[in-house]
């Protein structure tokens, strides 16, 4: 049987053990045991500071933060601030006009229409910025078509922009629970009433 010598801690008013060295080493190292802990072993006549064992007095970080590291977080954190608040809602809407729509709601034929808008203007190398939701016009119609307007501004490839609307018919196949477009055109701007 090998030997090996037995150490023991006074913690929180209890006795602990018995630890092998590199039991005691590591708790100390992971902060679990402090620098003021009194540890024995047979042979003492008294108990002795732990930190005289496994090394002088510990430096934890979560003492006392370096202020470095702190601005570098603090940093990180802002800049993904930023970068969900600027992109957080293209991503929600790009989300939205591609994933599924499979119920037959003015919402869903919105979200739709402009994936299906988008997608036209892509082949031609233009991009589009649509009005939000309550801006379009939006008729359900015989419990599967959908008359969708969306006004938007176009940005065509050779620069510039125009206001314009987007008029999508669609129909909506309650079986298969997904939307088929039907035509597409592109009119005037609606002017505000």
């Amino acid at each position: 049987m090998p030997y090996y010598e037995e150490y023991y801690i006074h913690l929180n008013g209890e006795q602990k053990g018995p630890y092998t060295l590199s039991q005691l080493m590591g708790l100390y190292a992971k902060g679990f045991i402090p620098a003021e802990t009194l540890y024995w072993m047979d042979g003492f006549d008294q108990w002795h500071p732990v930190s005289d064992l496994c090394g002088g007095p510990l430096k934890a970080w979560a003492e006392k933060p370096d202020k470095k590291r702190v601005y570098i977080f603090a940093g990180i954190a802002a800049a993904a601030l930023l970068l969900l608040a600027y992109f957080g809602p293209l991503v929600r809407d790009c989300w939205k006009e591609v994933s599924s729509q499979r119920k037959f709601t003015a919402e869903a034929a919105y979200w739709k229409a402009r994936g299906f808008v988008r997608e036209e203007m892509k082949r031609k190398r233009a991009n589009l910025a649509f009005e939000r939701f309550k801006a379009a016009q939006i008729a359900l119609t015989s419990g599967s078509d959908a008359s969708v307007a969306l006004p938007c501004t176009l940005f065509p490839a050779d620069g510039g922009s125009k206001r314009c609307v987007w008029r999508v018919a669609l129909r909506f196949d309650g079986e298969q629970k997904q939307w088929r477009l039907l035509s597409e055109s592109q009119g005037p701007a609606i002017t505000a009433r």
